[in-house]
């Protein structure tokens, strides 16, 4: 049975000896998160998809993180967002 590198999803951010190549950027090695998996019991709607100033507000939380090396969206499954999330 083959074993997988828990590190593969990191992709090149490791060289063939399995030491972390150095940044180009503090950013490079961060990552954001973006928590959109609430009820919305108060909001009355899902809130990550309603619009402000003319875009989503999850739009809006992701525009900060884009320079990140990876970002990441907690919702709820089935969600749209969820759907959102996989493009």
């Amino acid at each position: 049975m083959a074993t997988r590198d828990p590190r593969s999803h990191l992709g090149s951010r490791f060289d063939a000896a399995g030491e972390m190549k150095p940044a180009s950027s503090p950013q490079a090695c961060t990552a954001g998160l973006v928590l959109a998996g609430g009820r919305s019991s108060r909001f009355g709607a899902n809130k990550a998809l309603a619009h402000f100033r003319g875009e989503l507000l999850l739009d809006r939380a992701l525009r900060p993180l884009q320079e990140l090396a990876a970002i990441a969206i907690s919702a709820r499954e089935g969600s749209a967002i969820e759907a959102i999330a996989r493009e």
